[in-house]
């Protein structure tokens, strides 16, 4: 009787660690279905050729990515209509150049007015624009 009762209780303690193991996966899952985007249109201009250029969103989804390249680029993103952030990372091909680079983003999102924000640094580009979700 005394091992009936160990191995239940055994049972039940490997269930519910099982089980919470499984719940953080499903609820992420969950989350990314969840998760409404923003169809937006985009322009990038840069000050310089660029060694890569990379517009990423919340949780480090990659939106745009582009190697060697001076620029510019266009074309569509899916931004998160809730919560819309833009993570700008520019390294530039001369690290020796005087004075500051810049990169210009420009964001069309459908049927609002279009948005655009500088970013400048004497280096490395590594930039996050917060949107205004109105």
């Amino acid at each position: 009787m005394l091992g009936v009762g160990l191995l239940l209780a055994g049972w039940g303690i490997l269930h519910l660690a099982r089980a919470s193991a499984v719940s953080p996966s499903e609820k992420t899952d969950v989350l990314k279905a969840s998760v409404e985007r923003e169809r937006c249109g985009f322009g990038l201009k840069l000050s310089a050729e660029a060694e890569f250029v990379e517009l990423k969103g919340r949780g480090g989804r990659v939106l745009f990515r582009q190697e060697n390249s001076g620029g510019p680029f266009a074309g569509m993103v899916d931004l998160d209509a809730e919560d819309p952030v833009v993570f700008v990372a520019v390294k530039w091909k001369e690290t020796s150049r005087e004075g500051s680079t810049f990169a210009k983003l420009a964001l069309e999102p459908a049927g609002k007015p279009t948005i655009t924000h500088y970013f400048e640094a004497p280096g490395t580009i590594d930039d996050v624009w917060e949107l205004p979700t109105e």
